[in-house]
């Protein structure tokens, strides 16, 4: 009996759900019709392989927070995203709109611009 009860106990904690792994297979999202710029929410964020928690972190963000990212597909709660020229996954909680024009013109004007290759700083009109 207690050679069964190892056997089980061995079959249960060698399974992907308690070794730790990940899935690292490719979901492919809805496009979405047009791309758009978006904003990270947090300062620690997990892009993933995938639209779950169960797909890798590939990449860990620090101070990410209100950095434009751009939005290229969704599944669900999940948003494929671009960003320093690689796709990734990131749940939506994580992402935050620029709001209103006027207030993130710069941010919108410095992603597409870096984009477009090109080099270019704001400066503050001194005025006021």
């Amino acid at each position: 009996m207690k050679k069964i009860l190892l056997a089980l106990a061995l079959i249960v904690f060698s399974s992907p759900a308690y070794s730790g792994g990940c899935l690292n297979e490719k979901k492919f999202p809805e496009k979405t019709n047009k791309p758009r710029v978006v904003l990270f929410r947090a300062n620690d964020v997990n892009l993933r392989s995938g639209a779950g928690v169960r797909y890798c972190a590939v990449r860990v963000l620090s101070n990410a927070k209100n950095k434009p990212v751009e939005v290229i597909g969704k599944t669900k709660n999940w948003r494929y995203i671009r960003f320093e020229d690689k796709s990734y996954w990131l749940h939506q909680s994580m992402l935050k709109g620029l709001g209103t024009l006027q207030k993130n013109a710069h941010l919108r004007s410095e992603y597409l611009a870096k984009k477009l290759g090109f080099n270019m700083r704001i400066k503050e009109n001194a005025d006021g």
